[in-house]
């Protein structure tokens, strides 16, 4: 049910077609023989429309407290994040084991340096002579 509104809309119109045919019972009470049953079905559908209200507004509640406590777990999480950097240092491995990441800026410039210099190497070893004068 994308829009109950829009269902309970067709509940009024079957409230007034009750209404009215009971108006005129005389006229038309040949035709009242489904009333009981529209009748059951509208109470049941107004019954089943507040449960929804209610639980929307239950479903609204718990997501504002769930998006309460991601918040202040959160906020924890970061404040002991920045304690344990501060307990053993912001460049610890240990660090590691608390799903931590350690400061590694020495280590990758490190491997950057080694990596060009590797390029560099391949380079000079796989670079072709040039070809002679008569091949041309």
């Amino acid at each position: 049910m994308s829009n109950v509104r829009l269902y309970m809309n067709k509940v009024n119109g079957w409230d007034k077609i009750d209404t009215a045919m009971t108006a005129n019972d005389p006229e038309v009470g040949h035709l009242g023989f489904k009333l009981p049953t529209l009748r059951t079905n509208s109470q049941r559908m107004r019954s089943l429309y507040a449960q929804h209200a209610a639980l929307a507004a239950t479903r609204q509640t718990i997501t504002q407290d769930m998006q309460r406590l991601i918040d202040e777990g959160d906020q924890i999480f970061r404040m002991l994040r920045e304690a344990l950097k501060d307990h053993y240092g912001k460049r610890n491995e240990k660090l590691v084991e608390f799903g931590v990441e350690p400061l590694r800026t020495a280590t990758i410039k490190r491997r950057r340096q080694s990596k060009k210099a590797k390029a560099a190497a391949e380079a000079l070893a796989v670079s072709p002579a040039p070809a002679p004068d008569s091949v041309k």
